[in-house]
């Protein structure tokens, strides 16, 4: 357990680079379907919001590997992004938003063949759990 609290931060900043990369790689693609409009955020499209996504990615990036920040600040702030992302999940199931997530683009498309959408999605759900889980067991801890 100590292993996991040690390096929670570091594995957050791995995760958000790899899915800040992607979803800046497929924003710049031409994809029709990231021109639709959101689910959630009507007024805007699926690529509006993945630069969004993308931008709070960077700055919790940026913020994570300051030394200047505390470890507590740090904690919080995963945990505000991850609840941000879960709420977007649990809208998009309530909601019967279609299937697969447009959280990384064109991703699906890159790896048409060689892996499922349910696997990617599955992959998603996973690593969105292990940010909210994560923050929310050690930051209560502060207190």
């Amino acid at each position: 357990m100590f292993l996991f609290r040690k390096h929670f931060v570091n594995i957050v900043v791995c995760i958000l680079a790899v899915t800040c990369l992607l979803k800046a790689i497929s924003v710049f693609q031409h994809v029709r379907a990231l021109d639709t409009y959101d689910f959630l955020f009507y007024s805007l499209t699926i690529r509006m919001v993945m630069v969004l996504a993308c931008l709070a990615e960077m700055f919790t990036i940026l913020f994570l590997v300051s030394r200047k920040v505390t470890r507590f600040q740090k904690l919080t702030l995963i945990m505000w992004l991850s609840s941000a992302f879960m709420v977007y999940r649990v809208a998009a199931f309530l909601t019967g938003a279609a299937e697969p997530c447009p959280c990384l683009g064109n991703i699906y498309g890159w790896l048409r063949g060689i892996v499922s959408h349910s696997t990617i999605n599955w992959t998603l759900k996973v690593m969105v759990t292990y940010l909210f889980v994560g923050s929310y067991l050690w930051v209560p801890r502060r207190f």
